[in-house]
């Protein structure tokens, strides 16, 4: 009976120890399920979060970038506007002797035909002076 007694308790120790392995097994893999589980969605929301970080890059710039191209693009426009102020101050300044030099060169032609006529003026005036001298002069001899 003691015999007995022993093998139904090893039989029973047995069994429970096969019992065990096998909820430590099921327990294992239902372990290892879940993490792979947690694992992918973990795979799965770092993707997403990726995602949308990518796509927010594509649609919006940073602000040090955003700035640096603003700044660069400001001193380009600078440098724009104080080219063509020169090149229209340059322009200005072609027309400007041009024309001063027509206004001279007509003030120039319109003073010799003032002199010109103040000259044939004077030397008309200055013969008929004569003639009228040399006539006086006949007429008192």
């Amino acid at each position: 009976m003691q015999n007995k007694h022993q093998e139904t308790i090893t039989n029973l120790q047995m069994e429970y120890q096969v019992l065990i392995q096998k909820k430590i097994r099921e327990a294992r893999e239902d372990a290892d399920n879940e993490i792979t589980r947690i694992k992918s969605m973990e795979r799965e929301t770092r993707n997403q979060f990726d995602s949308r970080v990518s796509t927010f890059e594509k649609d919006y710039i940073s602000k040090a970038n955003h700035e640096s191209i603003l700044s660069s693009e400001t001193l380009n426009l600078r440098t724009k506007h104080i080219n063509e102020l020169k090149n229209i101050e340059e322009r200005f300044e072609k027309e400007y002797a041009l024309k001063l030099k027509d206004v001279a060169q007509m003030n120039k032609q319109e003073y010799e035909a003032s002199i010109s006529t103040l000259k044939s003026k004077f030397s008309f005036t200055y013969r008929l002076k004569s003639q009228t001298f040399v006539e006086f002069g006949n007429n008192i001899i």
